[in-house]
């Protein structure tokens, strides 16, 4: 397990996207309490054994004979034999250099792993932020409507208001808080979703804020990085060598196996004692091994081509993603620039410059924006945590 700790602690880059923030915090506690991951993290330890014990000597092999003869020969006879058997030395050294080789892919494929749970919590923590603000902006919603109903229901009683505007004002309160509701649904369902991405153990994540957004390295500057670093072209890479040192080992093991052994013969009271020397010629078994390992490389060579293309045309559609949302809040936020719009709406209201229908035609457009504002600042987010996960 040693070669995996250290694949993927040089993997441990701090995510510019969130640091010094309290969603560090949950990535530590799922990466401790994920069942998920648990379960991978064994997986792998058993995986290295195995490579490990594969390169062991065969299992001795210990046989015992009986002989009978005729009633007049006196005593029995009989024969030991123990053996042991191995493969040309060759074998051995290039299926200790494969298996090295296959403890660092399993450490790659580890960390790829990884790096998908932390950042579906990284994502479920994204979208918990976003729902909080869309929670706080449906609240608002829901005491505007509040204020308006009391407000309408004395103007009612004055004769100020009548009957069609106060079930317009009434009619909007009840769908309010509908919508509320649902808002806090969605909320409690991304937080249940969280603590099961934790392994069912609650974990503290009160932020209702994104912290500040490193700057967004060069598109050629991360493709370089990403050649060099992305653990599955890494776990794509060792196999490609894992895959030609397996070419080497089948030539290998083309060669003849051998065995030694002792023996002792014993009849009538005497023994004689001896060794055995036998050698394994492989002429069937090995037919065809070296083409199904060139074959075997080869389909390596290409999954790490296929994988460095969807690694790049990925990236460069992310890219693209990030620009177009940046664009957007760029508009929202100019949109929303004049913090009074609510309040000259409501003064407006009051005063009788505009009816009760036009009000909440234009409320209505205020807060669409404001929600758009807050969902597309989501994604965004989301999309510079894909762009940033080599740092998971």
């Amino acid at each position: 397990m040693r070669t995996i700790v250290t694949t993927v602690a040089a993997l441990l880059v701090v995510s510019g996207a969130f640091a010094q923030n309290g969603v560090e915090r949950v990535l530590r506690s799922v990466e401790e309490n994920s069942v998920t991951l648990r379960a991978r993290r064994e997986l792998t330890g058993a995986q290295v054994l195995e490579a490990r014990s594969s390169n062991n000597l065969g299992n001795p092999t210990v046989s015992y004979d009986q002989l009978w003869g005729t009633p007049s020969e006196v005593g029995r006879s009989g024969e030991i034999n123990v053996a042991q058997p191995f493969d040309f030395p060759t074998v051995y050294a290039n299926r200790s250099k494969m298996n090295r080789l296959l403890e660092r892919q399993y450490g790659h494929e580890y960390a790829v792993f990884r790096r998908q749970v932390l950042l579906q919590a990284q994502e479920a923590c994204i979208a918990i932020v976003a729902q909080r603000r869309l929670k706080a902006l449906a609240d608002e919603k829901v005491k505007n409507a509040e204020r308006l109903a009391a407000l309408y229901a004395v103007r009612s009683e004055t004769g100020d208001a009548n009957i069609l505007e106060q079930n317009k004002v009434n009619l909007e309160l009840v769908a309010a808080r509908n919508a509320a509701r649902l808002v806090d649904m969605d909320l409690a369902a991304l937080e249940s979703q969280l603590v099961n991405l934790n392994g069912g153990v609650s974990v503290d994540f009160p932020d209702t804020e994104y912290p500040p957004l490193s700057l967004l390295q060069p598109l050629d500057s991360m493709l370089v990085f990403y050649r060099e670093n992305d653990p599955q072209l890494l776990a794509f890479r060792t196999g490609v060598e894992a895959a030609e040192q397996d070419v080497k080992l089948s030539k290998a093991q083309s060669l003849p196996s051998f065995e030694v052994g002792y023996r002792r013969e014993f009849a009538a009271g005497e023994h004689s004692d001896g060794f055995t020397v036998g050698m394994s010629v492989p002429l069937f078994e090995s037919r065809g091994r070296v083409k199904r390992a060139r074959a075997q490389a080869q389909f390596a060579r290409t999954q790490l081509e296929s994988g460095r293309i969807d690694v790049e045309t990925t990236l460069r559609q992310l890219y693209d993603k990030a620009a177009q949302l940046e664009h957007s809040l760029r508009e929202y936020g100019n949109a929303l620039a004049p913090d009074r719009n609510l309040e000259l709406l409501d003064k407006a209201l009051r005063v009788g410059q505009v009816s009760v229908v036009d009000y909440f035609t234009e409320l209505s457009t205020v807060y669409q924006v404001r929600e758009a504002l807050i969902t597309t600042e989501r994604d965004y987010r989301v999309v510079r945590a894909r762009i940033e996960m080599i740092g998971l």
